[in-house]
C-alpha cells in the first residue's frame, strides 16, 4: 500500500517543487512520532483498513522495523513551511483476531512535518485533536496524603474545545496567545481529511492522520494545517518585546504551583548552597521518603489494590460456581478450571499489588523531591551569588534561542561585570532529554568567539554560551565556570 503510492507522492512533490525520496526515518520529536520507540522489530502486518470499528491488516509474515518513514517530500511546502509530507510506520501491538490473542501490526500515518524555530517561545505542548472533549469520571478519588502534607501542585494544564477542535498544553499558557493558534489551525483542520491530529512538541510540528493519503488535495490541506499553525506562531512571537540584559523580565509568577514550592524548599535548612542539583534533590529525597512513609502510601495502596483484584477473583469464583450449578456434567472440569485459575490469578494479585505499591511510594516521592530539589539548589545559588529569579516563561517567549530546548530556571544579574542571564536549561526534542547550562550576556560583536568547552553564538545582540552536561552535573561549579565564560567572552569581543 505504501509502496503503492510511491509514483502518486513522487509526481505531487515534482509538481510542488518537492524533494522525493523513497525512505529515510523522521526524528521521534513528538508523540505520534515516538509511538513505537524500543520495542523492536517483529513480524508484523501492515495495517490497511482502521476506521474505528474494524481493522484489515495483510503481509503478516514479513518482519518490520519498530519505526520507518516512506515517500519523504521535502522542501518548502505548500502554504510556506519548510517541512516533510511522508508516509510513517510504527510497530503496535493488537488484539485484531477473533480468536483472541493479541500479535504485532504495522500502523502507517500521513505526516507533515516540520521544525518552527520560534515555536517554543508560543508554546511548549500544545495539541489539537477533532472532537469534543472526553469527561472523565471516577466513582471515588484516592487520597494518600492522609492529612499529613501538602498534596502535590501539579504543573497547570490548559484545555479548551474551541469549534470542534479539543486542544490542551501543557503548561498553560494565556488562553488568548494559545486561542491564537487555536482559531486558524482549527479552520484549516475543517478541510483536512477526519481525525487529523496537530502536536507541536517544542517547535517541533507533527500534522499526523491514520493511513496512507496520497491524494494532492488531501495532501495539500495537511500541508494548509501546519501553514496555519506556523502562521500564528510567527504572529504571537513577533510581538514579543525584546530582551535586554539590564532589564529584568520579572520574578516567577505567584500562583499555586509556586507557593507549593516555597512550602517545600522551606522545609530543609541550607546554611551553605547546595553544590549540585543533584545534592539537593537527594536532601528533598530523604525528607519525601519519610513523609510517604508516615502516610502509609505504599501500604494503602497495596490495600487497595489487592482489594480489587480478589474482588475480581471472588467475581470469576462466582461465576464458575454458577457454571457447575448450571452444567452439572462439567463439574470435574470446572473445578478444574477454577483450582488452576486460583493457582495463577492470587499468587499474581499479590504481586501486582506489591509493585504498584512499590511504584506509588516511587512516584510520591519523586513528585515532591525532583521539583523541590531543582528549585531549592537555584535559589540558593542565586541568594550566593546576588542573583535574582526570573520567570522562565517570559523569559522563553522573549528569547530567540540559538539552541533547541527551554529555560527551566533562570537567574538574573551581575556576572562578574556584565549584566545578564544564566539558565539551567531541558531540551525535550530526543526521547531522552539533554541537561544544559546556558548563559546569555551582551555581545559587542556579530562574531562568536571561540570558547573551549562551550557552543557560542550570537543572536539579536546577545552572545549565548551553551554546555551539554549530565544530570549530575548541573552544579554550583558549573555555572560559576559558565559565568566566568561568559564574561570573558564577552570581554574579548568587545571592539577596541
Amino acid at each position: 500500500m505504501i509502496k503503492g503510492s510511491r509514483s502518486t507522492m513522487a509526481t505531487w512533490a515534482q509538481a510542488r517543487g518537492l524533494t522525493f525520496e523513497e525512505e529515510g526515518l523522521l526524528p521521534p520529536v513528538t508523540d505520534a512520532l515516538r509511538l513505537g520507540l524500543g520495542v523492536g522489530s517483529h513480524r508484523a502486518g501492515v495495517i490497511i483498513k482502521d476506521d474505528g470499528r474494524s481493522t484489515t491488516a495483510v503481509g503478516g509474515f514479513k518482519k518490520r522495523p519498530e519505526r520507518s518513514t516512506w515517500n519523504l517530500c521535502a522542501g518548502r511546502l505548500p502554504g510556506g513551511v519548510d517541512g516533510v509530507v511522508a508516509h510513517h510506520v510504527h510497530l503496535e501491538r493488537r488484539d485484531l483476531s477473533s480468536e483472541g490473542g493479541d500479535s504485532w501490526y504495522a500502523a502507517p500515518s500521513t505526516v507533515v512535518f516540520a521544525v518552527l524555530p520560534d515555536g517554543a517561545r508560543a508554546v511548549r505542548w500544545l495539541t489539537g485533536t477533532p472532537g469534543a472533549a472526553g469527561g472523565v469520571s471516577s466513582m471515588a478519588t484516592l487520597d494518600l496524603s492522609g492529612g499529613g502534607s501538602t498534596p502535590v501542585v501539579p504543573v497547570p494544564t490548559w484545555r479548551a474545545e474551541i469549534a470542534g477542535v479539543t486542544w490542551s498544553a501543557t503548561p498553560a499558557e494565556d488562553p488568548f496567545r494559545l486561542e491564537r493558534i487555536a482559531g486558524p489551525a482549527g479552520a484549516a483542520l475543517a478541510d483536512a481529511p477526519p481525525r487529523t491530529k496537530i502536536e507541536l512538541r517544542d517547535g517541533a510540528l507533527c500534522v499526523v492522520v491514520r493511513g496512507v493519503i496520497d491524494d494532492p488535495a488531501q495532501l495539500d490541506a495537511l500541508c494548509a494545517v501546519a501553514a496555519a499553525v506556523a502562521g500564528a506562531v510567527a504572529a504571537i512571537t513577533a510581538g514579543e518585546p525584546a530582551l535586554d540584559p539590564a532589564v529584568p523580565v520579572g520574578p516567577p509568577v505567584s500562583d499555586a504551583r509556586e507557593a507549593w514550592l516555597t512550602e517545600g524548599v522551606r522545609q530543609v535548612a541550607w546554611p551553605s548552597p547546595p553544590a549540585s542539583v543533584d545534592a539537593a534533590q537527594a536532601a528533598y529525597r530523604q525528607l519525601a521518603e519519610g513523609m510517604a512513609r508516615g502516610r502509609g502510601v505504599r501500604w494503602k495502596v497495596r490495600l487497595i489494590v489487592l482489594i480489587a483484584l480478589f474482588a475480581g477473583i471472588a467475581l470469576w469464583t462466582g461465576i464458575d460456581a454458577l457454571a457447575i450449578m448450571l452444567f452439572p456434567d462439567w463439574k470435574g472440569e470446572l473445578l478444574i478450571l477454577l483450582v488452576i485459575s486460583l493457582v495463577f490469578l492470587v499468587p499474581g494479585a499479590i504481586r501486582a499489588a506489591w509493585q504498584a505499591g512499590g511504584e506509588a511510594h516511587n512516584d510520591d516521592v519523586s513528585s515532591r523531591a525532583l521539583p523541590w530539589g531543582l528549585e531549592a539548589f537555584t535559589r540558593e545559588y542565586a541568594a550566593a551569588r546576588g542573583l535574582r529569579l526570573e520567570d522562565p516563561t517570559v523569559f522563553r517567549h522573549r528569547f530567540r534561542s540559538p539552541i533547541p530546548g527551554v529555560p527551566m530556571r533562570v537567574l538574573h544579574g551581575d556576572l562578574g561585570g556584565v549584566t545578564g542571564w544564566l539558565a539551567l536549561w531541558a531540551d525535550d526534542t530526543m526521547p531522552q532529554r539533554r541537561h544544559l547550562l546556558v548563559a546569555v550576556v551582551p555581545a559587542a560583536s556579530q562574531t562568536a568567539p571561540n570558547v573551549a568547552g562551550y557552543g557560542a553564538h550570537v543572536r539579536d545582540g546577545m552572545l549565548v554560551l551553551a554546555r551539554e552536561v549530565p544530570a549530575s552535573e548541573r552544579s554550583a561549579a558549573q555555572l560559576d565556570a559558565l559565568r566566568a565564560a561568559a564574561v570573558g567572552a564577552a570581554a574579548a569581543s568587545t571592539p577596541a
